[in-house]
C-alpha cells in the first residue's frame, strides 16, 4: 500500500557567499532573492523575512547564514 503523506526530503540549494541576497555594490543576487518593481524583497525558499538596510541592500536572514555548507 502506497504512503499518502508528504515526506521531507535534503535538497541542496546555492546561496551566494557573503551577508547578502542582494548587494547593489557588488551587484551579487541570490538566484532564489525577488524583487519585483523594487517593492518587498521575498525569498523563494521562504527563509525569513527580507528588509532592505541602509545601505538600500538585503541581508539575508540569520536562518540563511546559519545553513550548513555541503561537503
Amino acid at each position: 500500500m502506497a504512503k499518502k503523506y508528504p515526506k521531507t526530503v535534503l535538497l541542496p540549494i546555492v546561496v551566494p557567499y557573503g551577508n547578502y541576497c542582494w548587494d547593489r555594490r557588488e551587484s551579487r543576487t541570490c538566484t532564489h532573492f525577488t524583487d519585483e518593481c523594487g517593492w518587498d524583497p521575498e525569498c523563494d525558499l521562504g527563509i525569513g523575512s527580507l528588509n532592505y538596510d541602509k545601505n538600500k541592500c538585503v541581508p539575508k536572514p540569520k536562518e540563511c547564514k546559519s545553513l550548513k555548507e555541503m561537503d
